[in-house]
This record gives structure tokens, C-alpha cells and sequence, in this order.
């Protein structure tokens, strides 16, 4: 299944009355001021006596399954959580192995669902392709502001940058994905939807300061713009907090995709 039906799912799912409501609140964090990280001491101050607690309420293995995240099998979590399995990139998939992925996908879940809320509204950043929004009928730059005011659905999970200049934007990567869209996202204080992977205990990665988004993710689009070149987009999103708007959230089940594969 397609995102774009995804969402016409969910936002049946909510219903008018619930999505006024959430429109409304997108509309006033809009209008919040947020922190903006410029450097890695920044952001392991802001979040140390966040850390601070969630060592003391987790064990060890959900620090370790936190962690592995980071590793090579991310994207292939995120594929079975999407419903799309690229052979060529993942190899073969059985049932036993999606099986696992998705067993492990959920107590990734839960361990984010068991942080606490921020204690400031806060900024992060994600670069992508157009293909993030294939789905959506989108084929061109342009295209992209159709979806102003709209709302965008992330069934796996989402890596974004607390540094800006950290993140992958106008850079190409792996598999030749030219990194030409940024999507800086506005964090409500009120969410719990993330969790930072800033120290070596959390994440292999040395790349970036890396603020993992849960899955099942729902955001609401409130500016795009295209550079005077046409060769770049940066894209503004109100990330909404799942216990706004998901009934299954901290339920055992879940709005999950994963059979259409």
C-alpha cells in the first residue's frame, strides 16, 4: 500500500472533529519558539537529565536495541515497516526474517514510547529525495508545494540531524539518492515521539547527532519553499504527537502496513 493511501486512512481514522483539533494545534506550535542546535556540546546539554532518566528506567537491552538501530539493518526494518522490499538492496526476505524485524521494530518502539517529553520545543532536520514523495504523485520540485497545509505519514522510522549542518541536504549518498529537499521539523515540547542517539552507547554512528522519530509518524506540512535555481527544497513540518491523534498508541497493537508485503 502507498503512503498517500496510508494517510487517507489515517486521517478517516481520526475523523473531522479530531483533525480541527490537531489542525488548530499545528497552527499554534507554528507560531512557538524553538531551539536550534549549532553544535554537539548544544545538544548533549539540553539533553543530559533527559538521558539521565532514561538510563535509570531502562535496562540494558533496551539501550542495546536502541543502538542497533544504528547499524546496517536499519533499512531494512524500515522497508518491512513500509511494505516495500528492495531485493536488490536487501536480498531475499522470508517470513521468519520479517517475523524478526517487525518483533524488533516494536520493542524499538516501546523504548521510545518510554522516554519522557521534551523540555523545549525543539528543531531537527532531514534531507531527502523526491522519491519520499512518489507516493504523493510528486515528480518535480515544484510539485512539492501542492502539498502546503497538508499532512505527510511515516510508517518506519525517521532519522533526523539536531545539527542542521550535519544532516545529508544537497549531498549525494549511498545508491545515488542526491539529497535535494530538507525538511526541518518542528518538535513540540509535548512529544515523546523521539529519541536522541548522541553518545556511543546509543548509536555506531559518528556521523551526525542523530534524533530518532518513532514510527508511525504523522506531520503536517506548513511551508515549502523552492530555491530561485530550482534545484532545492526546504520543507517546514509540525511533527503531531501520536497520543493526539493514535488510539493504539502505548496499546499492543498498532496501524501497521507490513502485510503488503
Amino acid at each position: 500500500m502507498d503512503s498517500n493511501r496510508k494517510l487517507n486512512l489515517i486521517l478517516k481514522y481520526i475523523g473531522n472533529d479530531r483533525l480541527t483539533e490537531i489542525n488548530d494545534f499545528a497552527s499554534e506550535v507554528s507560531k512557538r519558539d524553538f531551539i536550534e542546535f549549532s553544535s554537539l556540546d548544544e545538544v548533549k546539554a539540553f539533553f543530559i537529565d533527559y538521558l539521565a532518566e532514561f538510563y535509570n528506567n531502562n535496562s540494558r537491552n533496551d539501550i542495546d536495541n536502541i543502538r542497533a538501530y544504528t547499524g546496517i539493518a536499519f533499512r531494512r526494518f524500515n522497508s518491512v515497516l513500509r511494505g516495500i522490499w528492495d531485493y536488490d538492496t536487501n536480498g531475499v526476505l522470508t517470513d521468519e526474517m520479517k517475523s524478526e524485524y517487525l518483533d524488533y521494530a516494536n520493542k524499538l518502539s516501546e523504548c521510545i514510547e518510554k522516554s519522557t517529553t521534551l523540555s523545549s520545543n525543539i528543531k531537527t532536520y532531514r534531507s531527502v529525495s523526491l522519491d519520499s514523495f512518489k507516493d504523493y504523485g510528486i515528480s518535480s520540485l515544484e510539485e512539492l508545494k501542492s502539498l502546503e497545509n497538508k499532512y505527510y505519514y511515516e510508517s518506519g522510522f525517521t532519522s533526523t540531524s539536531l545539527i542542521r549542518d550535519k544532516s545529508f541536504f544537497n549531498r549525494e549518498l549511498e545508491y545515488h539518492e542526491f539529497c535535494n529537499i530538507e525538511i526541518e521539523y518542528l518538535i513540540p515540547e509535548e512529544s515523546n515521539d523521539g529519541f536522541p542517539l548522541i553518545n556511543d552507547d546509543l548509536s555506531y554512528s559518528k556521523i551526525q547527532s542523530e534524533y530518532l522519530i518513532n514510527k508511525s509518524s504523522l506531520s503536517k506540512i506548513i511551508d515549502v519553499k523552492i530555491s530561485t535555481d530550482g534545484k532545492l527544497a526546504y520543507m517546514k513540518v509540525v511533527l503531531i504527537p501520536q497520543k493526539m491523534w493514535n488510539i493504539t498508541y502505548n496499546k499492543n497493537d498498532s496501524l501497521d502496513f507490513s502485510n503488503t508485503i
